[in-house]
């Protein structure tokens, strides 16, 4: 058993980037069997470099590296291994950041938790193509729905579309399935294609239960991660509020919520075309296009991959964020009305927090770095920091 002398040792050298690789597992042993502890700094640390190391790309190069090379193995596993290492690093910052709340410059307040990382609620609706409705969340595993010539099963949280020759389709009809998520649900669906996708809260897909025709068209409203079934003769494309994205096999996430200014398209891997009534643009991994609505230019910039896709891992993960921004994604998974009043608009938060603690000890967190509120019938209201606190 490490002394908490040894461990401080330990994370001053990963601090430095001079801990060896045995080291750092020994260091990662430790926070695996003590995840509630946070090392205690002493004061001589660098307050200034530890919170860039936490705000910046501090596993960046060897997250996205392996994102990039390793999604065709297992997209999942690294996102657990990156989600790992940031537990990790949130963990090592804890108490230094809670601690030293003062020194913190009032524009750019970090709020950071020792996290857990449990799976997110699975539930949606779905509604086949004859009106039909099935609760999926109560739709037992194995059990299996048949509508035309394909068998819609059931396998843990997730469904599964096939087709089957023991019925032969009817001519010329093809059923069309919807699947919605409420606030504070998310769901996973392979399509009959073999593509996989993720539906993130308030969110809904709307899709044939085959694809017979010389493209595979979907329809999205909210926010989704694609894994698309590699077809060079049957391109795939998803249309959100005008805006369509056709890709032949590859990885990507779009946010098309009504409620934002901008639909983004996020590369993970493979390419995709993105294009509106006015404009075109092809993407390579890394890069994001937001567009405005149908006329406006597509904007191309380089994002965080990990930071974008921290929803399908079960986190909230935010820099630089307004709480305006860090709110609405806020109220869409605990099913909330929130309310910043205006002293507290321009307010900013860096962090990533797991999204399965109770809305009450994630509102405390921030309520750690000052920001105050209350119950007012059914709405949240946060106000004004309270700038004794800081």
């Amino acid at each position: 058993m490490k002394t908490k002398r040894e461990i401080q040792q330990l994370a001053y050298k990963w601090k430095n980037n001079t801990i060896s690789p045995h080291e750092r597992e020994e260091l990662e042993d430790w926070y695996n069997q003590n995840p509630q502890k946070a090392i205690e700094w002493t004061k001589d640390l660098d307050s200034d470099a530890l919170r860039e190391r936490l705000l910046g790309n501090i596993i960046s190069t060897n997250r996205k590296n392996d994102v990039t090379k390793k999604a065709k193995k297992s997209l999942i596993g690294v996102y657990k291994y990156a989600s790992a290492a940031a537990v990790l690093i949130i963990a090592l910052g804890l108490w230094f950041l809670l601690d030293n709340r003062k020194s913190i410059p009032d524009s750019q307040v970090v709020t950071e938790a020792v996290i857990d990382i449990p799976p997110g609620r699975q539930a949606a609706t779905l509604i086949l193509g004859n009106g039909m409705k099935v609760e999926l969340d109560t739709m037992s595993s194995g059990g299996v729905l048949a509508q035309s010539n394909v068998l819609i099963s059931k396998a843990g949280t997730t469904i599964n579309y096939q087709v089957t020759d023991a019925m032969p389709p009817e001519k010329g009809l093809v059923d069309f399935n919807t699947i919605y998520t409420n606030r504070g649900n998310q769901f996973q669906l392979t399509l009959v294609d073999g593509t996989k996708v993720w539906l993130n809260s308030e969110s809904s897909i709307t899709y044939p239960a085959r694809f017979d025709g010389v493209i595979r068209k979907v329809e999205l409203t909210g926010e989704a991660f694609f894994e698309v079934a590699k077809n060079p003769n049957q391109p795939f494309v998803v249309t959100a509020r005008g805006v369509d994205v056709k890709v032949l096999g590859t990885h990507f996430n779009i946010s098309a919520y009504n409620d934002d200014q901008f639909i983004k398209t996020t590369l993970v891997e493979g390419s995709v075309q993105v294009y509106n009534q006015a404009h075109s643009v092809r993407i390579i991994p890394g890069e994001q296009a937001s567009i405005g609505n149908l006329q406006s230019e597509i904007k191309v910039s380089q994002v965080d991959v990990n930071q974008v896709l921290a929803w399908q891992q079960g986190f909230f993960e935010f820099t630089n964020a307004t709480l305006p921004e860090i709110v609405k994604q806020i109220s869409r998974w605990y099913d909330v009305d929130i309310r910043v009043e205006e002293g507290v608009l321009d307010k900013r938060f860096g962090g990533r927090i797991s999204n399965r603690l109770s809305l009450t000890r994630l509102l405390d967190l921030l309520g750690g770095s000052g920001i105050y509120y209350e119950k007012n019938d059914s709405v949240l209201v946060i106000k004004r920091v309270r700038k004794e606190t800081l």
